[in-house]
């Protein structure tokens, strides 16, 4: 069981992934969250604790984030951003509470802090 401060959604995004500068190329986030995210990444060449720089396109503006790597399966990497950006974050948040309906993907946000438990390894 993974613990997670924030529910991740799955946003339909893309992103081009860094590592020591060198692209790795563009691929499909899974699941978003404000200070993370799992990209479908599959073969590429990268452990945890990596650092990577990962550009994506969100609500229209174009971002670049300092990530970690906290987790590596044979799809993707778990990224946990490390330097969150107040724009970054607002935007993110927009994005969030547009699945805010009862009943949507994003309606169990908890309040900052607020740990969630979720049953589903990813």
């Amino acid at each position: 069981m993974h613990h997670r401060y924030f529910t991740r959604f799955d946003a339909g995004l893309s992103a081009e992934l860094f590592h020591r500068d060198r692209s790795l190329g563009r691929f499909s986030i899974r699941d978003i969250c404000i200070d993370g995210m799992f990209i479908e990444t599959e073969d590429a060449d990268l452990c945890r604790n990596d650092i990577v720089r990962v550009k994506i396109l969100l609500s229209g503006e174009r971002y670049t984030l300092r990530g970690l790597v906290v987790r590596r399966t044979g799809s993707g990497v778990g990224l946990m951003v490390a330097d969150l950006d107040l724009e970054y974050y607002k935007s993110i948040a927009k994005l969030l509470a547009a699945y805010g309906p009862a009943g949507s993907i994003g309606a169990d946000v908890p309040a900052r802090g607020q740990k969630v438990a979720h049953g589903r390894s990813r």
